[in-house]
């Protein structure tokens, strides 16, 4: 598959699955490096922001992961992986 120079470098279609995890390798990189620099403080506020965020969110990530229940179903996934992969209000909670 060709890049598509055509859109923006954040929403280009990756060339290949190596492309992908190399550029979530670079990223993972940077965050650590910004991590290491950060204070505790910076990193709680941080954390607290992003609970937050998902709490927010809440609605939206069951609605997603309804959807994606549904197609899971119909790929006939087992009980028990379509277990693990449920988000409830309970476990979305407990991501938070």
């Amino acid at each position: 598959m060709n890049q598509d120079t055509t859109a923006p470098a954040s929403v280009r279609t990756p060339q290949s699955v190596a492309d992908v995890m190399q550029a979530i390798g670079r990223g993972a990189r940077a965050a650590a490096l910004a991590l290491s620099l950060a204070s505790t403080d910076q990193k709680n506020r941080a954390l607290r922001a992003a609970a937050a965020s998902v709490r927010a969110r809440r609605h939206k990530i069951i609605a997603a992961n309804d959807r994606d229940m549904r197609e899971a179903v119909a790929k006939d996934l087992s009980p028990a992986l379509l277990d693990r992969l449920k988000l409830d209000e309970k476990r979305v909670e407990a991501t938070a």
